[in-house]
């Protein structure tokens, strides 16, 4: 059923919705197009599934909403397509005279429910760029969400573009070498400025009239800005018209940007999945972990959206079907689940063995390491963290469009190990393995885009004990596009 439906609004002469599609239902007529706010009975907090985490760290509630309509519509039989998204009247037009969108609040209900008897998104979030621009809106921007690696800018003056959901960022080691990001824009005529990886010396300069920028962003040159040969204006304040930074922090060499300005300072953000990773390993070993010099990053382009992946990085149900190499080293009946409320969910592995089997002897390891332990925790929106005795990966997600994603993965070594060429065989199994890995996950991820172009799908179902952690994201990004 196509979300954008053309319906006449009673009294008004105005159309609703932008796009034809098949005919509604007749006995969907009961879901309630226009939604209105409804006040918030309280919040829901997903069982705990399978085996317990080995670690005692505190669990926090996640601050799931849940929504009433103010009309409430018989839940119908799951055949009957729901009213998935409508445009709100109580949120005020925007600026560009469009109405904001979000999910109807019934539907969202039904998210909320039960994981055994609750519904799943509906096929439009994974194929629709318009919703992929309200999770832009209402998922990426208000939180600290990643762009990159710091290890991609490794020295003062490197630079390094990134267009992240059509917005054209850069990423700047300064002199100091603290990596910064800025709108990779010039404050002149909006020229952008850098549009691929390079080193400045000193200044960052425009291509289109050559102003210059420090690596601060501070502007500097302003070439015959008051005529040929006059370079400065009185009534031309440069202070005022230097890059605009966006607010940035730097973890586990992940560079994280708040694109609204609005989140919490991020020390706090990330202190409960810090927590849990600092039970594992003393975190004064942080600073002897290092990217791999050499077979130690890859980068993987699929056909599917963004949150399929992230569903499929949170579960181990699909382990011992998918990855048979995978599950013999690390057997499903050995994977537990855990969730850190509205930051962070995962799994982990009571029996992980190194994937390049004796070479990986010769890694050094993480002092104190629970035996055989390993987790893989995903940050909420687009981060996977993969953390074993001997090395560490992470994986970020960058949405190209609402059926595009592009993957970058960055494994990291502790001491020598990272570089030595003693380790280059080792190193080369290993990121080897984890490439088959994803690689077999791509083949489930772009049959899953796939089926979502089928009308016969609805969202799906969720076993109550194996699929926790996918309905947990559910709600996640559902509690956060209701209207």
């Amino acid at each position: 059923m196509a979300v954008w439906r053309q319906r006449r609004l009673e009294g008004t002469g105005r159309s609703h919705g932008g796009q034809s599609g098949n005919k509604q239902p007749a006995d969907a007529a009961s879901e309630p197009l226009l939604c209105r706010p409804a006040k918030l009975p309280g919040l829901v907090r997903p069982q705990r599934i399978g085996r317990a985490a080995p670690l005692a760290v505190k669990q926090v509630a996640p601050t799931i909403r849940l929504v009433e309509p103010t009309r409430r519509s018989r839940i119908r039989a799951p055949a009957t397509p729901p009213a998935q998204l409508a445009r709100g009247r109580h949120h005020g037009a925007r600026h560009d005279g469009s109405r904001p969108e979000g999910l109807c609040p019934d539907l969202v209900r039904r998210i909320n429910g039960p994981t055994a008897d609750a519904a799943g998104l509906p096929n439009e979030a994974y194929t629709s760029e318009r919703f992929l621009t309200l999770e832009r809106e209402r998922l990426f921007s208000p939180t600290w969400t990643c762009i990159g690696h710091a290890c991609t800018v490794p020295a003062p003056g490197d630079t390094r573009p990134v267009d992240f959901l059509g917005q054209p960022l850069l990423m700047v080691r300064d002199a100091a070498a603290r990596v910064r990001v800025f709108h990779n824009v010039c404050s002149h005529r909006g020229n952008q400025l850098v549009r691929e990886p390079c080193h400045f010396a000193k200044r960052i300069r425009c291509s289109y009239h050559s102003w210059t920028y420090d690596l601060d962003g501070t502007l500097r040159g302003t070439p015959h800005i008051g005529g040929p040969g006059r370079h400065e204006n009185d009534r031309f304040d440069r202070a005022a018209h230097g890059l605009k930074a966006i607010r940035a922090a730097v973890w586990m060499d992940l560079v994280f940007v708040n694109l609204s300005g609005g989140a919490p300072p991020f020390e706090r953000h990330i202190a409960g999945l810090a927590d849990r990773l600092h039970a594992l390993a003393d975190p004064s070993q942080n600073g002897r972990m290092r990217p791999a010099a050499t077979h130690g990053s890859l980068q993987i382009d699929f056909d599917g959206n963004w949150k399929l992946v992230v569903e499929n990085n949170l579960e181990s149900y699909h382990l011992p079907f998918v990855h048979r190499d995978l599950n013999a080293r690390s057997r499903l009946e050995d994977h537990y689940h855990f969730y850190g409320g509205d930051l962070f969910a995962g799994q982990g592995s009571n029996l992980y063995r190194p994937i390049a089997g004796g070479d990986a002897d010769a890694f050094h390891r993480f002092e104190g390491w629970p035996e055989g332990l390993s987790e893989y925790p995903t940050l909420f929106p687009n981060v996977f963290i993969g953390v074993h005795c001997d090395h560490v990966w992470t994986l970020v997600l960058h949405p190209l469009s609402a059926t595009r994603t592009r993957e970058h993965l960055q494994v990291y070594y502790v001491g020598e190990a990272a570089d030595d060429p003693a380790h280059d065989e080792a190193r080369t199994k290993t990121l080897e393995g984890w490439r088959n890995v994803f690689l077999e996950d791509m083949g489930v991820v772009e049959g899953m885009q796939r089926g979502r172009a089928s009308p016969a799908f609805l969202g799906g179902v969720f076993s109550g004990v194996m699929d926790e952690p996918t309905h947990y994201f559910h709600k996640w990004v559902a509690n956060r596009l209701v209207l």
